[in-house]
């Protein structure tokens, strides 16, 4: 539990914002859709491609009307049927 509530804080300095959606207790106990929302909380602020794809689509959005679909935007984050 105090592993769970470092990486939460230290998670938290980085971004200068709470993480919302997850606490220390979700992740010791394994809940799955709050641990997928921390998941989506760290791509959103570390992954630096992803955020890099998503400025060149919507640039790409603004100049034309093209949609342009990302191989990244569209990953899905469910857990597999059956799974739990």
């Amino acid at each position: 539990m105090h592993n769970a509530t470092t990486v939460l804080r230290f998670l938290s300095a980085q971004t200068y914002e709470p993480v919302l959606g997850c606490t220390a207790q979700d992740i010791v106990m394994g809940h799955v859709s709050e641990i997928m929302a921390l998941v989506k909380y760290i791509r959103d602020k570390f992954d630096l491609e992803f955020l890099y794809q998503n400025l060149l689509a919507s640039d790409t959005l603004a100049d034309s009307s093209e949609v342009r679909t990302n191989q990244f935007a569209t990953t899905n984050f469910s857990s597999p049927e059956g799974w739990l």
